[in-house]
């Protein structure tokens, strides 16, 4: 997933959800070997800890702090170029509020059993539409799953 679909590179900032499971684990390591920068978002403070005490050095537990605002400080405010969802749901649209301009995120599972909360128009124009929003220009989500793959990009 992260080579042979995503491409992620040395220096990029991938997000994943699920990040204490086996799978989550195996991108750390990913991250380490190739370069690539892992934000890491559990549920909870005790699986945030055990992943940095593992090596993990971007970890987010949602259900204590805002997924969005520490991905926003981590990456001074770009947004990561890449994302893995195994859960859907909030954590899911967490992951996309997270992507930065002309990121891409894989879709591959819905551990919650909650689709993500997701406004079509996001995929159709780009994030940050609603009055007062502060759309940036060049900005797009591009969404990718199994089943179908959508690119948006920001007219603001």
């Amino acid at each position: 997933m992260t080579q042979g679909v995503l491409k992620a590179g040395s220096g990029d900032w991938l997000l994943q959800t699920a990040a204490a499971s086996a799978l989550g684990r195996m991108v750390i390591r990913l991250g380490k070997h190739f370069g690539f920068r892992t934000i890491n978002v559990v549920r909870r403070p005790e699986q945030a800890e055990e992943l940095r005490r593992e090596g993990a050095e971007y970890v987010v537990a949602s259900n204590a702090e805002s997924v969005v605002d520490k991905v926003r400080a981590w990456t001074e405010g770009a947004g990561v170029k890449f994302a893995l969802d195994a859960v859907g749901g909030a954590a899911g649209r967490a992951a996309v509020d997270s992507l930065g301009p002309d990121g891409r995120m894989l879709v591959y599972g819905t551990l919650s059993n909650e689709p993500i909360p997701l406004d079509p128009r996001v995929l159709m124009v780009g994030r940050n539409q609603s009055p007062g929003s502060g759309c940036r220009s060049g900005s797009s989500t591009r969404a990718s799953s199994g089943c179908s793959s959508c690119s948006a990009r920001c007219k603001g």
